[in-house]
């Protein structure tokens, strides 16, 4: 399984603790218009911690899109290379 980097947010609800921009290095790596990008674009201080967890949560749904879109492109992957295959056998026969 690939490797990623990990993010901890702290969250201070202390009204004397001093707040820094955060920059994440990662951010580009999120894809433009997702859920993800769009909360981590939009975090501010009144952010609500129990969006960050629905956000980052990884459910059984997502587990079976994961697994539906996998199969697809084996599926895909494999009409490719039947369709190729298909294409130079065409050829070496003509």
């Amino acid at each position: 399984s690939a490797s990623f980097p990990k993010c901890v947010l702290i969250v201070c609800t202390s009204p004397d603790t001093y707040l820094r921009p955060i920059t994440f290095n990662w951010l580009d790596r999120l894809h433009l218009g997702t859920i993800q990008q769009n909360f981590i674009n939009s975090i501010t201080s009144s952010t609500d911690l129990n969006k960050l967890i629905a956000v980052g949560t990884f459910n059984a749904d997502h587990e079976l899109k994961l697994t539906s879109a996998k199969k697809d492109l084996a599926n895909l992957n494999s009409t490719l290379l039947n369709a190729q295959i298909s294409s130079l056998t065409g050829q070496y026969k003509g």
